[in-house]
């Protein structure tokens, strides 16, 4: 299954479309990448994979990337809920995983200029 895809906004009827020239529609699994943010949270300290952040990240950024819960009904649906105002950077977080992804900036080695 991807993760994410692109989509060819001309064949997707149901997307707003521009005319004046092409956009690129992305469809992310908002499931798979804010539980991989997730996963980041409890991944060792110091191990391949590990997720550093900023020595100066703020309450109100951690209280962000928390403000949501994965939840499974008993039918087997996934869906997260808010548990607090504001999940920008969550959203974020998690578009940016996506993104790397589809560059595929896990493989890019130290040497390389990006």
């Amino acid at each position: 299954m991807a993760h994410a895809r692109a989509v060819d906004p001309q064949q997707d009827r149901d997307r707003p479309q521009r005319r004046n020239g092409k956009i690129r529609v992305l469809l992310l699994d908002t499931d798979h990448w804010k539980s991989w943010v997730h996963e980041k949270l409890r991944w060792p300290g110091g191990e391949p994979g590990s997720w550093y952040l900023p020595h100066d990240v703020d309450h109100d950024y951690c209280k962000q990337i928390l403000s949501e819960v994965r939840q499974r009904s008993p039918s087997g649906k996934v869906r997260w809920v808010q548990k607090a105002e504001q999940n920008h950077f969550l959203d974020l977080e998690a578009m940016q995983a996506a993104a790397s992804h589809l560059l595929n900036a896990a493989r890019v080695s130290g040497r390389s200029a990006i």
